[in-house]
């Protein structure tokens, strides 16, 4: 799902994909000529391993995000860049944000019961 940054307007862009058994649903609204927001939800499972044993084990996944778009470099307000995604060009992938945020969840250790 890519879009043109540049016709996000004040009014919510709705957004609702999937990968796999994840669902991304939420809205990007643009706050400034350079920033949007972007707020989804990210629901589902995935099924992998337990980190200890190897144990089959279902992650359910329920986890809200909230991300500033730019299309410059830009800090917050303690000097860092986290919460950001600097955008490269005029052009929004939310498919390539939705599975970066399903990564980064994923790089977490996760056990099964056994193992807790």
């Amino acid at each position: 799902m890519l879009i043109d940054f540049s016709s996000l307007n004040k009014s919510p862009y709705d957004l609702n994909l999937s990968i796999g058994n994840v669902c991304f649903t939420g809205r990007c609204t643009r706050k400034t000529s350079k920033l949007a927001e972007l707020e989804m939800k990210m629901r589902g499972f995935v099924d992998t391993l337990c980190n200890s044993c190897g144990q089959d084990l279902r992650l359910d996944i329920n986890e809200d995000i909230r991300l500033i778009l730019s299309t410059e470099e830009v800090r917050d307000s303690g000097g860092s860049i986290s919460d950001i995604i600097e955008l490269y060009g005029d052009k929004i992938d939310f498919l390539e944000i939705a599975n970066a945020e399903l990564e980064s969840f994923l790089s977490s250790y996760f056990y099964c019961k056994e193992c807790e």
